[in-house]
């Protein structure tokens, strides 16, 4: 994936550099500045977990696949490393106020869902490290 995203910048550059030589014109693409964004992907067995565990502390109807998006997100450089899966947990209230969005200084949360979020994401971690912790003899 990473060879074709570097590919992939490659030639958009090539096609920018000469649009702007045709043009006379300079260019920066803050290269030294700015780090793309490596996809945010799911380890299958990781998501696995993550739903068994949601579904069991939430109940089935309560966890849903979110459909893919193009946003960049920070947790990618964490799933590059080890295996990682990527959730949300919803707080919006839909009888407190209108729905806006993320990123934005009206945003409403209901702050309800904090011990429910605290709690699943303790039972993710506690439930992992029960199945995947080898204890040593002393």
């Amino acid at each position: 994936m990473a060879e074709s995203m570097s590919e992939f910048m490659a030639r958009i550059e090539a096609m920018i550099m000469t649009n702007a030589i045709s043009k006379q014109k300079n260019t920066d693409f803050l290269e030294e500045k700015l780090r793309p964004y490596p996809p945010t992907v799911n380890d299958e067995s990781m998501y696995e977990h993550v739903k068994k565990v949601g579904e069991s502390l939430l109940g089935k109807s309560n966890v849903l696949l979110s459909p893919m998006v193009m946003g960049a997100e920070d947790f990618s450089f964490y799933s590059k490393k080890m295996a990682a899966a990527f959730f949300m947990i919803g707080t919006n209230n839909e009888t407190q106020k209108p729905i806006i969005r993320l990123h934005s200084p009206y945003l409403i949360i209901d702050e309800e869902v904090f011990p429910i979020g605290a709690a699943f994401h303790a039972a993710v971690a506690i439930s992992y490290l029960d199945k995947h912790t080898v204890l040593k003899a002393q």
